[in-house]
């Protein structure tokens, strides 16, 4: 018997319940009292966890339980795998009431909606449905959640910095970013062509540093020999951009589809400064490469992208 099998035969999920309490906790007696079972059968489970791994999990220090390298890795094996029987729980709820099953997905706000729509709309109207559950985020913190098994797959712009040799990625389209001010920003009145110069001295909203976009942003002023721009508000919400971009002098660079429709609103004007950011991808798991689910989903978003 290989060693997988031996987890596999062996291994229970309530062990590894109690193994993420212990964890959290940072000892046996918190964690039984967060779990409602004595403290000796805490340490009987973790025993067990010891027994089936073969190595010791923890080590006891004066302030409580410290987990070994060991120990961690599998504490964080442990925390995706509860998280995918959560996920199929909810997937189940959703087959009860007859979709196909519910698919977690994350979205960055820079996305033309009526794409977003198409594939949404394709997803709940398939036969059989498939149940969407939309959040959204920074390409970086969706990939945390990809990894973290939070999510089952994700639209957004990945660097090879943030892609790594676990994921899966398919171009989706690409994007070029406009920038924009309010109507009466005092750049618009000088009556001369602006260079990009003209702009470094401005406060500006952007997203995140540690943004593909936000990095893309930073590198065009790098490289004319400016410092970037500087941040008076860092948010990735277009409610937050909409809100404020009129209201005040900050100038900002959203996506060239977002630009137009809010200029036709009224309140902004479009500055002649255009950008290119990373191709917007969907990404997945490799593990995750025979999901049905993940599957129709790749399906839907490209249909729509044609």
């Amino acid at each position: 018997m290989s060693a997988s099998d031996g987890l596999r035969s062996r291994l229970k999920l309530r062990q590894l319940a109690t193994l993420v309490s212990v964890a959290q906790a940072g000892s046996l007696r918190r964690a039984a009292a967060a779990l409602r079972v004595s403290q000796p059968a805490m340490s009987k489970t973790l025993r067990e966890l010891e027994a089936v791994f073969g190595r010791r999990l923890f080590v006891r220090e004066a302030r409580g339980l410290r987990a070994t390298p060991h120990g961690a890795a599998v504490i964080d094996y442990a925390r995706r795998l509860l998280r995918d029987v959560d996920a199929l729980s909810a997937t189940l709820d959703a087959v009860d009431s007859g979709a196909g099953g519910r698919l977690r997905i994350g979205v960055i706000p820079f996305l033309p909606l009526d794409w977003l729509q198409r594939v949404l709309d394709s997803l709940i109207e398939g036969q059989p449905a498939i149940v969407p559950q939309v959040v959204e985020g920074g390409t970086d913190l969706l990939v945390e959640w990809l990894r973290r098994r939070d999510l089952d797959c994700m639209i957004g712009r990945v660097t090879p910095v943030l892609a790594g040799g676990d994921l899966e990625t398919r171009r989706m389209f690409d994007q070029t970013l406009r920038v924009v001010a309010r109507s009466a920003h005092p750049l618009l009145r000088r009556g001369r062509r602006l260079a990009l110069e003209d702009l470094a001295g401005w406060d500006w909203i952007l997203p995140a540093r540690s943004t593909p976009t936000r990095q893309a942003i930073d590198r065009v002023f790098v490289e004319a020999g400016l410092p970037p721009p500087r941040a008076r508000l860092e948010s990735y919400s277009l409610q937050i951009f909409q809100r404020f971009l009129p209201a005040s002098d900050t100038l900002a660079a959203i996506p060239e589809d977002t630009a137009q429709r809010w200029i036709r609103l009224g309140g902004l004007r479009a500055l002649p400064f255009t950008w290119a950011v990373p191709a917007i991808c969907m990404v997945w798991l490799k593990r995750d490469d025979d999901s049905p689910l993940v599957r129709r989903f790749a399906e839907a978003a490209g249909r729509a992208c044609s």
